[in-house]
């Protein structure tokens, strides 16, 4: 069993080994936080160092940069951490939601719409949905009075015009998605039938619904492909260094010198 004497030079040492690890630690660089947490987390060890509390450096603080002062390489890394997330879920809502209205002007009622992109040859956009035939013709005699399909297909056009108060002609017109491996305009086409139900017969021409279903298909299409456009525009803006500069700069952040967002 130890005696007294033997205890007390052991516990000397202790003490001893303790005052040359703290030492070694302010050698290192130890700062005052860095000695104030350890002294709050076990005060029973670290307490009698309190008094080197005012001669230990502070802890540096770090400067914070908005967007425009990073470094182009810190501008960068900041960037595609951001655009990484980006663009939000359900970014298109609005586009899509102008898209229907817009439609609707015309005489097109949208059941569907999809898209996929940006980046792939099979990417696209298209929707389906049913077609007010004669609101879409007027609509687009208005638009393109030179060239428009009550022009180009006047007899559709005349069958749909009431004659003594009766219209006989039945056109019912749709847009149905043939292919469900992409979202392109070419996975829908529009397809036209025509019943008469009157007493006499009116002469049509025998291409005459094949015709139609051309040229809508032709507008369909194209109005598609301007909206895949838009999606395809707001998608480039949304994941941009502009839309970031300006969501930095409304929302005040602030990065360190390499860019990461504090």
């Amino acid at each position: 069993m130890p005696t007294q004497l033997q205890l007390f030079y052991a516990e000397q040492k202790k003490l001893g080994e303790s005052n040359q690890l703290f030492l070694d630690l302010v050698n290192d660089g130890m700062t005052r936080e860095q000695l104030q947490a350890n002294i709050n987390r076990r005060p029973e060890l670290w307490g009698r160092w309190q008094n080197w509390l005012a001669k230990l450096p502070q802890t540096p603080i770090s400067r914070a940069f908005t967007y425009p002062e990073l470094t182009p390489e810190a501008q960068q890394r900041a960037l595609e951490d951001w655009a990484h997330d980006q663009p939000y879920e359900g970014w298109w809502d609005m586009e899509e939601e102008n898209l229907r209205e817009d439609m609707k002007l015309r005489g097109i009622e949208i059941e569907d719409v999809q898209f996929s992109g940006f980046s792939s040859q099979g990417d696209g956009s298209s929707f389906t949905g049913d077609v007010d035939l004669l609101h879409f013709m007027n609509w687009d005699a208005q638009e393109h009075p030179s060239n428009s399909l009550a022009t180009t297909h006047k007899e559709v056009y005349l069958s749909m015009i009431p004659f003594n108060g009766e219209v006989n002609s039945e056109w019912i017109v749709s847009i149905k998605r043939n292919s469900h491996h992409y979202s392109h305009e070419n996975t829908v086409s529009v397809n036209v039938d025509y019943n008469y139900y009157g007493e006499e017969e009116i002469e049509l021409p025998e291409d005459a619904v094949i015709s139609l279903e051309d040229s809508l298909n032709e507008i369909m299409r194209g109005y598609m492909r301007s909206y895949y456009k838009q999606l395809e525009a707001e998608y480039d803006y949304l994941t941009s260094a502009e839309a970031f500069l300006e969501t930095c700069e409304s929302n005040g952040y602030l990065f360190d010198e390499n860019g990461d967002m504090q």
